[in-house]
């Protein structure tokens, strides 16, 4: 989680165990992560299926991973375009 988050691990317990409120821009990049999480494991039919094909570099986002394009809401929707293809039989 940390690394979807471009922080660290540190950071991220010192946050649960302060029970301090996290930036909004970090809740918003894990309720992305979690929604496309959630999106691709419904696609593929299988948890790890979902994390290979959201960690695998693809041609279509510059060679990044889908995981890594989406850490902005442009990024984002159009990983989700690419499950909606993939789920409704288009190519992605």
């Amino acid at each position: 989680m940390s690394g979807a988050l471009n922080t660290n691990g540190v950071s991220l317990w010192r946050w649960a165990r302060g029970n301090k409120q996290l930036p909004g821009a970090t809740v918003e990049q894990i309720l992305r992560t979690m929604q496309l999480q959630l999106l691709a494991t419904e696609v593929f039919g299988d948890v790890d299926q979902a994390h290979k094909w959201l960690h695998k570099p693809h041609p279509s986002l510059d060679d990044m991973t889908p995981a890594a394009f989406a850490d902005n809401e442009f990024g984002a929707q159009k990983v989700r375009g690419m499950l909606a293809g993939l789920k409704y039989g288009g190519v992605a």
